[in-house]
């Protein structure tokens, strides 16, 4: 018999897509379920997936209409900035050629650039996952780096976070929210793959190691939220697809209980604690 819970955390991440498939599906993966809040975080296809790239003026144009028709629904957003990356994993992966002149890290400045600016024009808070994980993030090639690499998962991705990576982009998205006193009742956390976390135990779902899970259990700590979030898959009788957990792997992230984000001293609710995963 299929466990479920009663939960207001949805994710509605899907792997390989950006910003022009998030406009075709809005409707059917945000409105659907009568949101009171849109966390927003796309772009990382946009900017570095080389079979899914997006020019930065379309980028920008329509990360401007998944706002503006979110908000026209009576609905709040949360506007995330895109994860960094380790340059060698991503170009095991993908011909720099294919950038068409623009450095990877020129590209995503540029959309994290793009989503800022948005969050000013529309007045809608800012999480800066990027600022926090490039700083706390230890980026390379050590197996404490919280994207996925060989020393600590077995491959080099350099794109997709480990759970201690997750983790703390749920950390920094929670303290948003805190932060503008955002309505948390019923929540949407749509975006691309960063969202659905691969290879997390859970992924696709609001339970286990995905962002989603971890702010489904802070919302749920704060009272804000009903337990740990329902799977998307099993809300529309789909079968879930197979999770693979990462083993072994127990570390101490350091981090301060404030850290310099966008200009301001960030409360950390992480710091000081001990991830095991």
């Amino acid at each position: 018999m299929t466990k479920t819970f009663d939960s207001r955390i949805i994710n509605a991440g899907v792997g390989g897509n950006n910003s022009r498939a998030l406009l075709e599906r809005i409707v059917r993966d945000v409105f659907s379920y009568y949101p009171d809040l849109m966390i927003l975080m796309v772009g990382t296809n946009d900017a570095l997936n080389s079979g899914a790239l997006v020019p930065l003026e379309e980028y920008a144009a329509n990360l401007d209409a998944l706002v503006a028709r979110t908000l026209q629904a009576h609905c709040k957003v949360l506007l995330a900035t895109v994860a960094p990356f380790h340059l060698p994993a991503l170009l095991a992966r993908h011909q720099i050629e294919s950038y068409g002149g623009f450095h990877p890290s020129e590209r995503l400045a540029a959309i994290n650039d793009a989503i800022k600016s948005c969050a000013r024009k529309r007045g809608v808070p800012l999480a800066d996952v990027n600022t926090v994980l490039s700083v706390l993030g230890n980026i390379g090639e050590d197996a404490t780096c919280l994207l996925r690499n060989t020393a600590n998962a077995g491959m080099a991705d350099g794109v997709h976070p480990t759970a201690g990576g997750y983790a703390l982009i749920a950390d920094v998205i929670y303290q948003t929210i805190l932060d503008h006193n955002l309505p948390a009742s019923k929540v949407v956390c749509f975006g691309d793959s960063i969202t659905f976390g691969p290879r997390m135990e859970g992924e696709g779902s609001a339970i286990g190691l995905t962002y989603p899970a971890r702010l489904a259990a802070l919302l749920h700590r704060a009272g804000q939220a009903d337990f740990h979030g329902t799977p998307r898959y099993e809300e529309e009788n789909r079968e879930r697809p197979a999770t693979h957990r990462d083993e072994g792997i127990v570390f101490q992230i350091d981090i301060p209980a404030e850290i310099s984000c966008a200009g301001r001293n960030l409360t950390n609710p992480a710091a000081s604690r001990i991830h095991k995963y």
